[in-house]
């Protein structure tokens, strides 16, 4: 009679430990599935955001340039219009054409002075444009990094969840008897079942 009790007791734990080895092995396939999805939306999200912020850097980019070209027009016609007033210069009496060359050169320094001030303008948003997106993608890589750092933090607790069932399962079979110990071990193992984590 002992011995049929105790082969019970063996074929019980037996087909438990089997039955908790193919639970391990399918929440950890579905772990791994569901890691994989965060990642590949992680990531897809951020390239998302990158590809958004290189086209609004390419947007400002091509404004500024139309910018330039409709300045550097207003200059051409200012030098059309100084070498009209050189020309009409030439043909004043001595005392206007001193006048108006004079004129000409103060309006040809004005000019040159606020070209040059203009192109160093342009520089300086360009730089400041590219310094800003180059700052928001490398944010949103750091956000990235560090979500999938989190998932990966989530993945050991739930291993260490696991491990700890593992362990009350042993220590009920070997320090309990009869099926009621294996029914209170079965109810573990199904209540583990259904951790998830509860970050992404």
């Amino acid at each position: 009679m002992w011995n049929e009790e105790e082969s019970g007791r063996e074929r019980e734990r037996i087909e438990y430990e089997e039955n908790l080895k193919k639970l391990r092995q399918r929440e950890k396939e579905e772990h791994e599935y569901q890691k994989n999805i965060e990642r590949k939306k992680e990531q897809d999200d951020c390239d998302e955001a990158q590809r958004q912020q290189e086209r609004k850097t390419k947007e400002k980019q091509e404004a500024l340039e139309k910018s330039w070209q409709a300045r550097e027009s207003a200059l051409k016609e200012r030098e059309e219009e100084i070498n009209r007033l050189r020309k009409e210069a030439a043909e004043f009496p001595e005392k206007s054409r001193l006048e108006t060359e004079k004129t000409v050169a103060e309006a040809v320094k004005a000019a040159e002075a606020a070209h040059a001030q203009e192109l160093l303008v342009l520089r300086k948003d360009a730089e400041t444009e590219k310094r800003l997106s180059e700052l928001k993608i490398k944010t949103l890589e750091e956000t990235a990094a560090r979500q999938f750092s989190q998932i990966e933090g989530l993945g050991q607790r739930l291993e260490e969840a696991k491990r700890q069932v593992q362990d009350i399962a042993v220590k009920a079979i070997e320090g309990a008897s009869g099926a009621k110990a294996l029914s209170h071990v079965s109810q573990l193992a199904m209540e583990q079942a259904k951790f998830r984590p509860s970050q992404g």
